[in-house]
């Protein structure tokens, strides 16, 4: 039986709609939220949705939902922190990490376990000022540490550890993929942002055999057409 989990993508800025029409057209999705860089969403846990998450056009990285406060002020930014690191010890963690690993095996079946990390954190605002990114990511690292066992590894590790806190919320996930969404294989050289130049596309209402001229941003016609074959 498949489990809800909870999810989220960024996305950059004024593409947040586009992303979020296309976790809309995924049956299995409710709970779609949009903020600004962000759309945070719950579904049912299968290995059919990873492929179909991973195939998303308009975000950068999708990632799976460790830990998620909003609505912060400043008399809870310290309460929020200590709830964050509680909850990162706490066993129900495991589950989370187990459902990672399932994920990177469906992109890469060599996959067998976690044993290192890094903790990419970035804190703005007020909230930034007194949990500063170094002294935050120092927190939630020692949590994982002692919960997992994991090492850290800054150039090469296992896991990545995506934080973001500001004066709105403090968002932890686990990226799916190890690279962004938006580096597409087949293009070699790119010359406007893929994740831009679909949102161009979609706009037009381009189909399948459209020829598309274009003498300057070759990566509109290419990542297009690639587009347009995979979803016909």
């Amino acid at each position: 039986m498949c489990e809800n989990e909870r999810f989220f993508v960024t996305c950059g800025r004024g593409l947040e709609t586009f992303a979020l029409r296309e976790l809309s057209s995924i049956p299995t999705m409710f709970n779609i939220q949009k903020v600004e860089g962000k759309v945070h969403f719950d579904c049912q846990f299968n290995e059919s949705l990873v492929v179909r998450l991973l195939q998303l056009k308009s975000v950068e990285r999708v990632f799976l939902c460790v830990f998620r406060s909003s609505s912060l002020s400043s008399n809870r930014f310290n309460q929020v922190v200590h709830d964050c690191v509680h909850h990162l010890r706490e066993p129900s963690l495991q589950q989370s990490v187990q459902r990672l690993l399932k994920c990177k095996q469906r992109i890469d079946a060599s996959v067998t376990l976690f044993a290192t990390f890094r903790v990419s954190c970035k804190s703005a605002g007020r909230a930034g000022k007194l949990y500063t990114s170094k002294r935050l990511a120092k927190r939630i690292g020692t949590a994982l540490k002692q919960n997992t066992g994991w090492t850290t590894d800054l150039k090469n590790p296992d896991v990545e550890v995506y934080v973001h806190l500001n004066d709105e919320f403090l968002v932890i996930g686990f990226p799916l993929a190890n690279k962004p969404l938006s580096s597409r294989s087949y293009l070699k050289v790119i010359a406007l942002r893929t994740t831009v130049c679909w949102a161009m596309a979609s706009l037009a209402n381009i189909k399948v055999f459209f020829l598309v001229f274009n003498n300057r941003i070759h990566t509109l016609n290419f990542d297009t057409s690639i587009d347009g074959r995979q979803s016909s």
